[in-house]
């Protein structure tokens, strides 16, 4: 029976999170902005001031695109312009100096970090922020790479940096980070991304549906989506869809995948290795399943239960796709020369009836189930990517989780002949097993149930990440307000998922996994899905930061004050359903978003807010 859309299995209610989490909201907001430590002190490290010398913004060989990112920020927040160079100023310079760069890439940096006993605890897209006091006044952002350089600048400015007029400032710092999950991933479909807004062929659900916006679109949505990962320290981007004739073929492609690795940021082709189109997902392409299928025999044709011969999936046993996989993975590596890596998935559960797959299944050293053909299709991709690109992320699709209830989904009990699927051994160590945590975490309501994955539970693979379906059309809507305002059922694609985010993201760091990925698709002008990026961002990083930690202390940056950002996760997350209340949540997120105390960027997201509202008090079913 389906239980009440307020309750949790864990029996942490909506409102009992209300209570717990967010502390009285009820009372009128306080629109104070709130005081740095520094503000109180009358402290601060200044970048511009009106009476004195421009900054230097002194980056290392490989730092280009952090040192502008720094100096457009100064730019955007003063209208004066800083000086970006790799040569350091003189001895006579009197005008503060910005060091942006790591050991490898900035010998100022290297030098000071020589010196510093916290850049001994700096890991891989680790960051090191320091203000440094003398004449002339320096700030080191040094990382220990240069994604850790472009994190430690995006972490300036989206919680430290403060401006007012024509001057810029910072409070003196000392912050150093490490990621505590390597893989922080947007999961995504092409045709659902929708981050460039108002534009015609927009769609919000469905599986393997055409493309309908213009091929400019493609590029600009997903140009957005890696901006706004890189400014939140997620390094990893799936795209199912991503070679398709009508948004630009390989030409499109290689601009994305050359713009996001410059922002540190993975693309990872969604590839299907039998079914869901193969390398190249859509068009008249031989690396396509479709276009491969139709112009050879049929007895290349997966073969279904039903004793069908498909023509959109390849028989996983014989030699000719084996060896057409092989040269896709080798045209695909070398034509991407800065491809993050692959998501491979080879068609849900599904295993091919032929004579051939069927013995196969049946030897010992093998999988009795799709996890052979999973294996089997795979392999060849990882063995020729991985010799072109090392470096690349090899990740694989299970589609299930590693629990006991979860190992052998699909599969007959009397034809499971192993506890641990034999695919672990066949696999290189270096691969990256992309399990279901969905079911681990919740069944179905919101929230957790910890029951799900008992402490201990681990995956039998040596490198793991999972894939959360919550928060996505994959996912059944709890709210009323889940659908859109036209009617359409998109599941969970517009609703917060917080404490799940949290909640895996503790559970993943303490049994030793590697990474989460959760869906990106939705635009953040959405109050809710950029609540859910911004939790992923702050979980991901520190898993075991509390939930009123992260409210109080990271969403006052993004909303104005500690009580306006309770106050708006209050407002998302809020259940009410009468026009009357949703009308005064709404005409105070409009007052807030004319707010000139706030910043524009907060002015905004309220603006956002009161949109959501809108949309909420459109839905036929509300009341």
């Amino acid at each position: 029976m389906r239980k009440d859309h307020n309750s949790t299995a864990s029996g942490l209610t909506r409102r009992n999170f209300l209570k717990a989490n967010l502390g009285a909201l009820a009372a009128p907001a306080f629109l104070r902005a709130a005081s740095s430590p520094a503000e109180t002190t009358g402290q601060r490290f200044y970048l511009v001031e009106s009476d004195k010398p421009l900054p230097r913004i002194v980056r290392g060989r490989e730092d280009g695109h952090a040192a502008q990112v720094m100096a457009a920020a100064l730019k955007r927040l003063t209208g004066k312009e800083a000086m970006v160079t790799e040569e350091m100023p003189g001895s006579g310079n009197s005008a503060p100096t910005i060091l942006a760069g790591s050991a490898g890439s900035n010998p100022a940096v290297a030098d000071l970090l020589g010196r510093e006993p916290l850049a001994q605890k700096l890991q891989p897209e680790g960051f090191l922020v320091k203000t440094l006091p003398g004449s002339p006044e320096r700030l080191l952002l040094a990382g220990a790479d240069r994604v850790g350089v472009l994190y430690a600048v995006h972490e300036l400015i989206n919680f430290y940096l403060e401006a007012h007029d024509s001057t810029a400032w910072v409070p003196p710092l000392s912050v150093l980070e490490n990621p505590a999950l390597k893989y922080r991933i947007f999961w995504t479909w092409d045709h659902s991304t929708n981050w460039e807004l108002g534009v015609k062929g927009l769609q919000e659900h469905g599986c393997e549906n055409p493309y309908m916006k213009s091929a400019e679109t493609f590029l600009k949505d997903y140009k957005k989506v890696v901006d706004y990962m890189s400014a939140h320290k997620l390094n990893g981007l799936i795209i199912w869809g991503f070679l398709r004739d009508s948004h630009g073929g390989v030409k499109a492609a290689q601009e994305l995948v050359d713009y996001a690795h410059e922002r540190g940021v993975h693309v990872l082709p969604g590839i299907g290795t039998s079914y869901y189109g193969g390398i190249y997902y859509e068009g008249k392409n031989k690396f396509n399943v479709n276009t491969w299928l139709a112009e050879n025999p049929t007895d290349l044709r997966l073969l279904d239960t039903d004793g069908k011969l498909l023509s959109n999936a390849i028989c996983p046993s014989k030699p000719a796709n084996q060896q057409w996989l092989r040269e896709g993975a080798e045209w695909l590596f070398k034509t991407f020369p800065n491809l993050g890596g692959v998501n491979l998935e080879n068609g849900d559960f599904r295993a091919c009836q032929t004579e051939d797959c069927q013995r196969a299944r049946e030897r010992a050293e093998n999988d009795p189930n799709f996890y052979w053909d999973m294996m089997v299709t795979q392999l060849p991709i990882i063995e020729v990517g991985s010799k072109i690109n090392a470096q690349s992320w090899f990740t694989y699709a299970t589609y299930t989780g590693f629990s006991e209830g979860e190992l052998w989904q699909n599969t007959p009990k009397q034809r499971v002949r192993t506890r641990v699927p034999r695919f672990v051994e066949q696999y290189p160590e270096f691969a990256i097993c992309q399990w279901t945590y969905s079911g681990m975490v919740s069944t179905g309501e919101q929230g957790v149930n910890p029951s799900l994955w008992p402490k201990g539970v681990k995956p039998p693979t040596r490198h793991s990440i999972g894939l959360l379906h919550q928060g996505s059309q994959w996912w059944g809507g709890a709210r009323w307000w889940s659908a859109t305002a036209w009617g359409n059922d998109v599941g969970a694609r517009y609703e917060e998922m917080l404490e799940t985010i949290r909640y895996t993201a503790q559970r993943v760091f303490e049994e030793g996994l590697e990474g989460v990925e959760i869906l990106g698709e939705v635009s953040p002008t959405s109050p809710q899905n950029e609540l859910n990026y911004l939790a992923f961002e702050e979980f991901c990083w520190h898993p075991h930061r509390s939930m009123q930690e992260f409210i109080d202390q990271r969403l006052n940056r993004f909303y104005g004050n500690r009580e306006l950002g309770r106050r708006f996760v209050e407002t998302v997350l809020a259940d009410e359903r009468t026009p009357r209340e949703l009308r005064r949540r709404q005409a105070e997120a409009l007052d807030l978003a004319e707010d000139r105390s706030l910043t524009p960027e907060q002015r905004e997201r309220w603006g956002d807010l009161a949109r959501e509202l809108a949309r909420r008090l459109a839905i036929p079913t509300r009341a």
